[in-house]
């Protein structure tokens, strides 16, 4: 008897372990100034950081792996072409940033981003969809992605 609750025990803890490393997906309202066209951040705001839709810019960076953070009107504009963004802090283990990485593709861009802090190194980023991470779940975040992909206000 006693073996048999360790073993429901022990399946209980190992299987929500990868499920607590995020937060359930959120949705966002789109942000009133969605279909705003700018050239610079110059007074530009947005509902949170970083954003899920807002102003923008009129062409679309590429997918694939940033070396640098990518802008927040670059970013929205890749979000509403129908791209997902995983953002990831600096200070995030090179195991954890290797494993997210190999999610890069065209419609999807991982880029370093400042703004992120150490609860949750890692936020994925869709057309008004957000996922926060403590670290990287690659089975939820590929998830996310192929939900989202292809789901931005250019694809409706």
């Amino acid at each position: 008897m006693l073996l048999a609750i360790t073993s429901i025990l022990a399946g209980s803890f190992l299987a929500c372990g990868a499920e607590d490393a995020c937060q359930l997906p959120q949705q966002e309202a789109p942000y009133p100034a969605s279909g705003v066209h700018l050239l610079d951040e110059t007074g530009a705001t947005w509902a949170g950081d970083p954003p899920t839709s807002g102003p923008h810019r009129a062409l679309r960076p590429s997918g694939g792996i940033h070396r640098e953070p990518i802008p927040r009107l670059d970013q929205v504009a890749f979000l509403e072409a129908g791209g997902v963004i995983l953002h990831y802090d600096s200070g995030l283990a090179s195991s954890q940033l290797v494993k997210l990485q190999t999610l890069a593709g065209p419609e999807v861009a991982v880029a370093p981003n400042p703004s992120l802090g150490p609860e949750y190194p890692v936020v994925a980023t869709a057309w008004t969809w957000r996922l926060r991470c403590q670290l990287v779940d690659s089975e939820t975040l590929d998830r996310f992605v192929v939900r989202r992909v292809g789901t931005g206000s250019l694809n409706h």
